[in-house]
């Protein structure tokens, strides 16, 4: 009797998405997933803003612990991905012109993926799917190839007329894969530090001159402070903004006992020792936005052959373990799905930006917000999708080469 898991997402207030996903597998260990309904779409985040729904990327975490069958005929990623083109017409009720569209949310580097993404569309072609650009086409497939601890997994949505199929394929990792293991000179690591219900645009804990630690937590409209290790926390209001967003955002500095609070619309200065509010200025109508410096950098170079796939959240970080200028970003996920961080270097050479991973992709469990470095160990702010909390990671970056 085949495996059969339903998988809906959870509801919270008023918005109410609707997933199903039916999992089959047969005693030859072949899995299909038949008829997935998505309400899920990207959206700037907003505090209470329900984006728990289920994701592709859920689908393939349910998969993972039904049991992804593997490519058993497949010796290389490409030849994997071959098979997946197999089994995607398989899937196909007519072949006919057909969208397509490839992720990538694995370490593979961007020239290796090249070469795999030629591999599919060839293998697609040559079984008689048009490739197009056209939007309208009447077949359209989204594939995405990620990665576990063990393998890759490709995933590909076919949507014809009102149906919908999913098919998945995993393929082990080799014991050295050159394009994943070697070749990255830095291992990042997280440390989470704070978690709580309340929206936070960032979180650290600094160290005063007279040897105190505080927890100290920005708000959209306020810093929270709290000795380390205790519960009391005085609240530090800002004024009234006259301008609002939807997409609010937030980073902490600190000089000695003075902390700046830098939001979209002001920068705030608070006395640690005393907890009072010293002044607040307009924050500068042209400069970057907090936590979103890397594109303002670079804005007046031309991108290179080599670019690093990335989310909107991008810090510079110092760090003596690459050449170049180097940076933390997030992944390219929406905001209902699981996120990473990375670190890249970016090198501009005759106004030309040539970018390169430096480090294997840092997993969490849910949509990073924000991340910040002002000198101090980077940090990260992530909605956890399963609790619903906000939660503050530490990122410490090692050399391993």
């Amino acid at each position: 009797m085949p495996n059969a898991a339903s998988a809906i997402s959870f509801q919270q207030g008023t918005f109410v998405p609707h997933a199903c996903a039916m999992i089959s597998r047969s005693a030859g260990h072949r899995a299909s997933l038949l008829f997935v309904l998505r309400v899920a779409a990207r959206s700037a985040p907003m505090t209470g803003i329900n984006r728990s729904a289920l994701s592709r990327r859920t689908l393939l975490f349910l998969l993972v612990l039904l049991g992804t069958p593997m490519a058993a005929g497949s010796a290389t990623l490409e030849d994997s991905a071959k098979e997946l083109a197999r089994k995607i017409i398989a899937a196909m009720t007519t072949h006919e012109e057909a969208s397509l569209d490839i992720r990538k949310e694995s370490s593979i580097g961007p020239d290796d993926f090249a070469v795999i993404e030629n591999n599919l569309k060839g293998e697609l072609q040559a079984l008689g799917v048009r490739i197009t650009g056209n939007a309208g086409a009447p077949a359209k497939i989204a594939v995405t190839l990620s990665e576990n601890m063990s393998s890759f997994v490709w995933t590909a949505e076919i949507r014809q007329a009102d149906s919908s199929q999913v098919v998945f394929l995993a393929f082990p990792k080799p014991s050295e894969n050159h394009a994943v293991s070697r070749g990255m000179p830095v291992t990042l690591h997280s440390e989470k530090f704070w978690e709580g219900s309340q929206r936070v645009l960032d979180a650290a804990i600094v160290a005063l001159p007279n040897g105190v630690s505080l927890l100290l937590l920005l708000t959209p409209d306020a810093l929270l402070i709290r000795n380390v290790g205790s519960d009391q926390v005085s609240t530090v209001a800002f004024p009234p903004s006259a301008m609002a967003t939807r997409d609010p955002m937030g980073a902490l500095t600190q000089s000695g006992k003075i902390v700046s609070a830098t939001t979209a619309s002001q920068i705030c200065n608070i006395d640690t020792f005393s907890r009072a509010l010293m002044e607040c200025h307009p924050r500068p109508v042209d400069g970057p936005p907090t936590g979103r410096m890397f594109e303002s950098l670079i804005a007046l170079a031309k991108p290179g052959p080599v670019h690093v796939e990335r989310g909107s959240q991008v810090t510079a970080v110092p760090n003596s373990c690459g050449n170049g200028l180097q940076y933390l970003a997030s992944g390219q996920g929406d905001y209902t799905e699981s996120d990473t961080i990375l670190l890249f270097e970016s090198e501009v050479t005759q106004g030309v930006i040539s970018e390169k991973a430096l480090s294997d992709f840092l997993h969490f469990p849910g949509p990073v917000m924000s991340i910040q470095s002002d000198g101090a160990p980077p940090r990260a702010i992530v909605r956890n999708l399963q609790t619903g909390n906000y939660e503050a990671y530490k990122i410490s970056i090692s050399c391993t080469q």
